[in-house]
């Protein structure tokens, strides 16, 4: 497998943000039936649901920092 580009964010496996995932998301969440991906003008949205799990975008490999504002 080829290393990553430090440089660009793109060329992170897929794997190793799954694997991030993972390691923050509780063992019994990790099969969701749903999963809701939220913008700014959603995060309320959370509130009226069971068993969130809310993961900055900031601390997955190759995501970058969300400037939305909250």
């Amino acid at each position: 497998m080829p290393l990553a580009d430090p440089v660009d964010p793109r060329s992170l496996p897929f794997e190793e943000t799954l694997t991030t995932l993972k390691s923050l998301v509780p063992l019994p969440l990790q099969k969701p039936r749903v999963g809701i991906v939220c913008g700014s003008g959603l995060h309320t949205l959370a509130a009226a649901m069971r068993n969130v799990v809310e993961i900055k975008y900031d601390v997955l490999p190759g995501f970058g920092k969300s400037t939305g504002a909250v």
